[in-house]
């Protein structure tokens, strides 16, 4: 527990920083970034993109942003008819959220909290809707909380760093990344840890997206399409343990006797409507 204390206070501080460098021109929701999240197309290759096609339309929804650091896509959720929630441990970042909402004519509630005790009710939210924020958790006592917060029949979606081949592990090893805009104690998570969370629930779908040399050019700049059809292409067809992102959507059982049996189902992307029968 003091190590998880030690770790929430690095995030805080590296947060107060990140914070610094957001200045309020920067809070606009400008018309072109809003239309890439209106319905987007189930086949889109940018993850963020592919979550929100997954979520479908929110309006009139109770949307849970989970870890919604300095609000971007609170306002995006917002923007789109939802009823958001955000939490965030950083009270930096929390304001940030709040002044971004205000900017835009949005409203949306925003608070300081934990991701293991959110503080709502049981049975609050429609959707839980995380961009990566497990990996920077303790996966059993976030799904839990989850878990709790979801009205029975909800969604959760989340987008995910992911690596799965040891190679890929190793080098992180051996060749640390050196970013500020990485957490001393955040990791990409596994096919294990993806499993673990999900296992309460049950699993509608899941997309991985991405090689490591894709991300590496993208990083560089260098975006061709021929890259993303061969990225498509290889991680399709070859082996998805190359994608280093994984996008994935949950559902809360109706029902409290549910059991998972360990086989997924599938679901059509695009829309979040709970289908009754568990």
């Amino acid at each position: 527990m003091e190590h998880t204390r030690q770790s929430d206070l690095e995030e805080i501080e590296r947060s107060r920083i990140d914070a610094q460098s957001i200045t309020d021109d920067k809070l606009e929701l400008t018309e072109q970034n809003f239309r890439k999240y209106v319905c987007p197309p189930a086949d889109c290759r940018e993850f963020l993109r592919y979550a929100f096609s997954v979520l479908g339309n929110p309006r009139g929804l109770e949307v849970l942003d989970y870890g919604c650091g300095a609000g971007e896509n609170s306002v995006i959720l917002a923007a789109l008819g939802a009823k958001v929630s955000g939490i965030d441990l950083s009270p930096d970042l929390v304001e940030i959220a709040k002044r971004r909402l205000d900017r835009n004519g949005l409203e949306a509630s925003f608070k300081v909290a934990s991701a293991y005790e959110t503080g709502f009710p049981d049975d609050s939210f429609d959707v839980a809707f995380g961009i990566a924020i497990l990996h920077h958790l303790d996966i059993e006592r976030a799904a839990r909380e989850v878990y709790r917060v979801l009205k029975p029949g909800g969604s959760a979606i989340f987008a995910e760093p992911i690596r799965d081949l040891r190679i890929l592990k190793w080098l992180r090893k051996v060749a640390p990344v050196r970013d500020s805009n990485v957490s001393p104690g955040e990791y990409p998570l596994n096919r294990v840890q993806i499993n673990a969370f999900s296992s309460r629930f049950v699993r509608l779908t899941s997309r991985r997206t991405m090689s490591p040399w894709g991300r590496l050019f993208g990083r560089a700049g260098y975006n061709p399409a021929w890259l993303y059809r061969f990225d498509e292409w290889f991680i399709g067809n070859i082996s998805k343990r190359f994608a280093v992102n994984e996008v994935f959507m949950l559902r809360k059982p109706w029902s409290a006797t549910w059991k998972p049996t360990g086989r997924s189902r599938s679901a059509v992307a695009g829309t979040i409507l709970p289908v009754r029968g568990d």
